[in-house]
């Protein structure tokens, strides 16, 4: 069986937030929402909810998406969903990209991808 995260989705669109929670539902995971990159910050920092991998679109972050992948990376794994723009920088920071659309099964190929390195390693936040 494989192991169930806490996902915190970063994105200010109610489709996508949609889309990405029934996925990550059907893959056996939970999931956080933070409309904003200010949202998505304190919930990382604040401690009171866990939080294992951050899925990030890109596109919709409204902060410089690389500054807060980067800044994220720092303590979480991460996962960034994109399209074209903006995916150099990302590359370049070494975090896994998900090009939109995908399907459950490349997002839980890329959750496992982002995960890999850091299974049974999560902190406990």
């Amino acid at each position: 069986m494989e192991t169930s995260w806490q996902v915190l989705v970063v994105d200010d669109d109610d489709d996508q937030l949609s889309t990405l929670r029934r996925g990550l539902l059907y893959l056996g995971h939970s999931s956080v929402d933070a409309r904003t990159a200010g949202e998505a910050l304190a919930l990382l920092t604040d401690g009171s909810t866990r939080i294992d991998l951050v899925i990030i679109d890109l596109s919709r972050a409204g902060k410089p998406g690389a500054a807060l992948v980067a800044h994220v990376a720092r303590v979480r794994p991460a996962l960034v969903l994109t399209g074209l723009a903006g995916a150099a920088d990302v590359i370049a920071l070494g975090v896994p990209l998900l090009a939109k659309p995908f399907t459950p099964e490349e997002l839980g190929n890329a959750i496992r991808k982002a995960m890999t390195p850091h299974d049974g390693k999560k902190e406990d936040k």
